[in-house]
């Protein structure tokens, strides 16, 4: 039998087809297992990266990176912070950018009668590498102001195991290694409406970062520029009417260390100068139960979101008290004259 040469390349490129479309199911294969494996999918990531379209949603609104993410849960303050209405705006690796701390702010609801902003600081976010590259610029890349993702293909490829600060990555430092039998599955990540990420490991590793922090902090050092951007728009917050919370999220004592000794941010120099700039500076022991000792346990985030919630109360309603005894006493002191 003889083919004529388009009948042959006809056959080819069917033939083409055919193998794409295999090697394309055995590629989403793999990819569905291995999101198996880490409890994750593209999907949840997507309802997390959505949350770059929120306006005027809350009166209080978490900032910082994957530390903020991850160890703030939105209702557990709101549990001690009664009447309140809070949303987590963390993102992996982000730098306190201009941009970022513009659309977080626009998170809030301008008419609710108390607004607060609640910041996570980590060295790392005044770096310049985080202000270059971090998961909001990517999420906001991958959600157009239609609310649709520019490409989902390339939003996973992106999010997926070969991007830093990817819950795949995180989750996959807590898989437990073992030679003689298969991996499995040690982690669970949940992605939640209020912008929260827990996770939740029996296998946590309170040591996993040292060595990349250390790493990073040799290559890297926080900014000065970036440094007085913020404290700038902590001014500019305060002038708003808008109180400003800060603190730094509870990591262990051995990264705190590190961090505070390699990365070029002084932690009592910052401290007064955001004081100086109107915000609330808040102290919390790095006592925390972490997973890998960079990011908090559900557990541990949960305690400390508690925690958190139930200082802000205390110092509002102290600063409540002591602003009606100083009118009290202005009163007293018309009165005589």
């Amino acid at each position: 039998m003889r083919f004529d040469r388009e009948q042959l390349n006809g056959q080819a490129a069917w033939r083409t087809g055919i193998a794409l479309v295999l090697t394309g199911v055995i590629a989403m294969g793999v990819a569905m297992l291995r999101r198996d494996e880490v409890s994750f999918s593209a999907v949840n990531k997507q309802s997390k990266y959505r949350t770059v379209q929120w306006e005027g949603v809350c009166d209080t609104v978490l900032l910082g990176d994957s530390r903020v993410e991850i160890g703030m849960s939105p209702d557990d303050i709101a549990a001690t912070l009664p009447g309140s209405t809070v949303r987590n705006f963390g993102f992996g690796g982000v730098g306190m950018t201009d941009e970022y701390m513009s659309v977080g702010e626009k998170v809030l609801d301008t008419n609710a009668p108390v607004r607060r902003i609640v910041i996570g600081i980590t060295p790392r976010m005044f770096l310049g590498s985080s202000e270059a590259y971090n998961n909001f610029i990517e999420a906001q890349r991958a959600f157009g102001d239609d609310g649709k993702s520019s490409s989902r293909v390339g939003l996973w490829m992106e999010t997926g195991p070969f991007r830093p600060m990817s819950p795949e990555g995180i989750l996959e430092s807590l898989e437990r290694e073992d030679d003689d039998a298969p991996k499995k599955r040690s982690a669970t990540w949940t992605n939640y409406d209020n912008g929260w990420s827990s996770v939740a490991t029996g296998n946590p590793k309170p040591n996993a970062k040292l060595e990349s922090y250390e790493e990073l902090f040799e290559a890297e050092q926080v900014e000065d520029a970036l440094v007085e951007g913020f404290l700038e728009q902590v001014t500019v917050w305060r002038d708003e009417g808008i109180r400003v919370y800060a603190t730094r999220v509870p990591v262990t004592e051995e990264l705190y260390t590190l961090e505070n000794r390699k990365s070029g941010l002084s932690p009592d120099t910052f401290v007064a100068r955001f004081e100086e700039a109107g915000g609330v500076w808040l102290e919390f022991p790095m006592t925390y139960p972490t997973f890998d000792g960079t990011h908090l346990l559900e557990d541990g985030a949960r305690a400390f979101s508690r925690d958190l919630g139930e200082w802000i109360a205390e110092h509002e309603a102290r600063s409540v008290a002591s602003e009606s005894r100083g009118e009290a006493e202005s009163d007293i002191l018309m009165d005589h004259e």
